[in-house]
């Protein structure tokens, strides 16, 4: 039996409905990242990439969040709380989004340009920020999903792109005031890579966000967990500036050292 090459498993995995629009680089670190011993090693990486990435990866829903978009009329921020309602990430969000940015932005001072890594559906909150930054770039993993973010910038008169990419295997070298990584970090579960990704970004503050609660809605010491992964994480290369407790999600800011 001839064993499959690691390009002949992404491009069967790429092929699939549901990760056709999935960036090359994501499949192919999956695929890397796989032991090689797997029987079945499409099954294998599929199994990798909905544990990881299969609460973000819903074309339903993003169909759902396009409809929202070509029907968006002048109430943007309207239209960015009910796009922002319809994902349980940011929906969990939604009461805390404004504050959060204030102290963010408080503590940073007014950026004017920000990425967003692994951003999901965070760019709609874009809206409810207290002052619209000149630079806004949305990094996320699926195609289709950008396009989409896009088309909503440009329907909002936002000064903002999105654009399709693995930040772990290629960090965004732009430059920036400050980056949002929002309950990535935990995805990753990989605390070198996760330090590696900080250490690459070219900004001078980043605001990191663990939650608090499962998706199933259990919180039973991940506040302690996260704090004390994280300062130890850190603690060589960065300093926490800003420690935010939000009702469902633990927020910290961080300076080189």
């Amino acid at each position: 039996m001839t064993m499959e090459s690691n390009a002949d498993i992404v491009a069967r995995i790429h092929a699939s409905k549901k990760y056709r629009n999935l960036c090359s680089a994501v499949i192919e670190r999956a695929v890397a990242e796989t032991h090689p011993g797997n029987t079945d090693p499409v099954k294998a990486v599929k199994e990798r990439l909905h544990q990881v990435y299969g609460a973000y990866i819903n074309p339903s829903l993003h169909k759902k969040a396009s409809r929202i978009i070509a029907a968006m009329g002048d109430d943007i921020r309207a239209t960015a709380l009910t796009l922002l309602a319809l994902h349980v990430s940011t929906a969990e969000r939604l009461l805390s989004y404004e504050s959060m940015y204030r102290s963010i932005f408080e503590t940073t001072g007014p950026a004017r340009s920000v990425i967003d890594i692994a951003a999901g559906f965070n760019p709609f909150s874009m809206p409810l920020m207290p002052a619209q930054p000149e630079h806004y770039l949305a990094v996320d993993i699926d195609e289709a999903f950008t396009g989409m973010i896009n088309t909503f910038f440009t329907n909002a008169r936002l000064h903002g792109i999105a654009r399709t990419g693995d930040a772990l295997s290629t960090p965004p070298h732009d430059e920036a005031d400050v980056a949002f990584i929002f309950k990535f970090i935990p995805l990753i579960n990989d605390a070198d890579a996760a330090l590696r990704l900080l250490r690459a970004l070219r900004v001078k503050y980043i605001a990191v966000s663990f939650p608090l609660k499962s998706i199933g809605g259990r919180s039973k010491g991940m506040f302690a967990h996260y704090s004390k992964m994280f300062y130890t994480m850190v603690e060589n290369n960065f300093s926490v500036i800003k420690e935010l407790t939000m009702p469902n999600e633990l927020l910290f800011i961080i300076i080189r050292k």
